[in-house]
């Protein structure tokens, strides 16, 4: 998986204070809580961490001359903010593959972002992205679109936050491959038989008006999620994604870059 592990300049400040935690197997192996009181009990967990390292992968299926897919990793402050570094690949041909590379701040409601396919003016490091940007069903999907929308689900906090503990169907499911004590959650989340947090309600029109998302929540034995996948068929595009949590605990702040440096797209 790509690691774009690019410094994010002065916009990022990361003042790591002590080590990562590890993730490991994470706990005991009591029986998992009832599927809800499970998907509550992993958020206060995110929240108390308060910061998470993750790595993603997301691919856009079909729909665009832009399908590709989207892999990279992100400094997430719970509820507060990401720094995103990220790669769009796409093959063009038998031997020919495609790249385009950027970073994403999202911050207070903003969000900032660089691809090198767009030329900044001088002085100019950041453009200065509308949040609710939409994509129209008659042009083709820029990556840069699709990687903002997709940073949504890098914040276990969206999901945990936004209704899933409620939602119809909630099951618990195997975990294979995963560390013992891991349980997993699946769910195919319907937005019309179920209700939904506002930014989920906002974020799924966003998406090409999706109607249901499956969801899987893989938690350790002490109840952080450790892993997430989800998927959706929209009228823009079939999409997948999946997030690794890497880390929990290394103490991070998000800041908006310098006024001065960003312009607005």
């Amino acid at each position: 998986m790509h690691r774009g592990g690019a410094v994010l300049a002065a916009a990022v400040t990361l003042v790591v204070l002590t080590a990562c935690q590890s993730l490991g197997g994470g706990g005991g192996s009591e029986a998992a809580p009832p599927e809800p009181a499970a998907m509550r009990g992993a958020a206060e967990a995110v929240k108390q961490a308060r910061t998470l390292g993750v790595t993603f992968k997301t691919k856009q299926i079909d729909g665009t001359v832009f399908g590709g897919t989207i892999t990279g990793q992100a400094q997430v402050v719970a509820g507060g903010g990401m720094a995103v570094a990220w790669s769009h690949r796409t093959n063009s041909g038998p031997d020919e593959t495609k790249t385009i590379d950027g970073r994403l701040i999202a911050v207070d409601g903003a969000a900032y972002l660089t691809s090198s396919r767009w030329k900044l003016p001088p002085g100019k490091k950041w453009f200065s992205i509308p949040p609710g940007w939409r994509a129209k069903l008659d042009q083709p999907i820029a990556p840069e679109w699709f990687v903002l929308v997709m940073s949504r689900l890098l914040d276990p906090l969206f999901l945990l936050g936004q209704g899933l503990p409620e939602a119809t169907g909630l099951t618990t499911t195997p975990a294979p491959g995963e560390p013992e004590g891991t349980t997993g959650y699946t769910v195919d989340w319907n937005f019309s038989q179920d209700t939904a947090g506002p930014e989920m309600t906002a974020w799924a029109k966003q998406v090409g008006e999706a109607l249901v998302l499956d969801v899987s929540v893989y938690l350790d034995g002490s109840g952080r999620p450790v892993r997430l996948e989800a998927e959706s068929s929209t009228q823009l595009m079939l999409f997948d994604a999946e997030v690794s949590v890497e880390s929990y605990g290394t103490p991070a702040e998000v800041a908006p870059p310098d006024p001065a440096q960003v312009k607005k797209l």
